[in-house]
């Protein structure tokens, strides 16, 4: 009796330990969690803060374009604008950029005006997308974020020895590249029947004027649809900047 005795003390005391220890885990991996998510909570708030105070270059209604989204939209034009206006084997210098073109603009605000374009062009996309339930956002700042979630994703997976197709890591010139190449493939779906449906005779006009032939053994539509209905898109888009859209 007393062995018995003896072995149920053992046993809750076993018992005991183990809960103990079970609750010291569990504790450690809540205070893990707990600063994980304060962590993303600072993280969110002090990019939100960095939102705020950075310096608005100009408005697209309510839509604030900071600083740094119009700079990236100036070094993606910079390249166009130079090949454009260069002449021969003349330095890119401030002489350059100061240059007065035919229509009495610099070349500086010639580029101004390309970036400043682009920019009106994608967020009018962006905004489109997100009415079709197509996007969640229309903001740079946010698919920037979503550029640098998805470069730590992949980056882990290499760690990690997965196999990682595409870039291993995008820049904000390719990952925006490739967001907004997939955003217009969903709007032209969305739209195809509706706002971008089109007959063939357009088509056949479209061809014509841009000397296009249809493949041999394939209609226009089946050569050309696609390419005619990210035209009609552009159009369309277009027609939204100049029509107060926004």
């Amino acid at each position: 009796m007393a062995e018995v005795m003896i072995a149920e003390a053992m046993m809750e005391e076993v018992m005991t330990i183990r809960k103990r220890r079970n609750f010291a885990v569990l504790s450690i991996i809540c205070m893990i969690s707990i600063m994980i998510s304060a962590s993303m909570i600072l993280a969110a708030c002090r990019n939100r803060e960095e939102d705020k105070t950075e310096k608005v270059i100009f408005k697209i209604k309510d839509y604030k374009v900071g600083q740094q989204q119009f700079e990236y939209y100036m070094v993606e034009n910079r390249s166009n604008i130079i090949s454009r206006f260069q002449e021969g084997q003349e330095t890119i210098d401030d002489a350059f950029w100061e240059k007065i073109t035919e229509d009495g603009m610099t070349v500086s605000e010639k580029l101004e005006e390309a970036a400043k374009d682009q920019c009106i062009y994608e967020y009018t996309l962006l905004l489109l997308a997100k009415e079709k339930g197509l996007a969640d956002s229309v903001s740079f700042q946010d698919i920037k974020r979503d550029m640098e979630k998805e470069n730590q994703r992949r980056s882990d997976a290499v760690e990690r020895g997965e196999v990682i197709y595409g870039n291993k890591e995008y820049s904000m010139s390719t990952y925006m590249s490739y967001y907004l190449s997939n955003l217009t493939r969903e709007l032209i779906r969305a739209m195809e029947e509706k706002e971008l449906k089109y007959t063939d005779e357009q088509l056949e006009r479209y061809c014509l004027e841009q000397g296009l032939n249809a493949q041999e053994g394939k209609t226009l539509r089946e050569t050309y649809g696609l390419a005619y209905k990210t035209y009609l898109l552009e159009q369309y888009i277009r027609q939204k900047m100049g029509t107060g859209y926004f």
